[in-house]
């Protein structure tokens, strides 16, 4: 499937398996550079900080992952 906007923001939840979700979308990511929201996955956020992004926590188990 292709989008010929750029993706603005994604929320992923899907119960410890934000590592693979994050993996497949990482094109998207790289391109588009969209505000993510999802659950703590310390490898997760491991993946989009050296990305030059910043997560921070916003709730009890949700991050909000901002692009620098």
């Amino acid at each position: 499937m292709t989008f010929s906007a750029p993706i603005g923001f994604m929320k992923i939840d899907v119960e410890k398996h934000e590592m693979e979700a994050l993996e497949g979308a990482l094109e998207t990511v790289r391109r588009d550079r969209p505000v993510i929201i999802m659950e703590d996955q310390v490898h997760a956020r491991d993946l989009l900080e050296p990305l030059g992004y910043r997560c921070r926590r916003i709730a009890l188990v949700d991050f909000l992952c901002l692009p620098a």
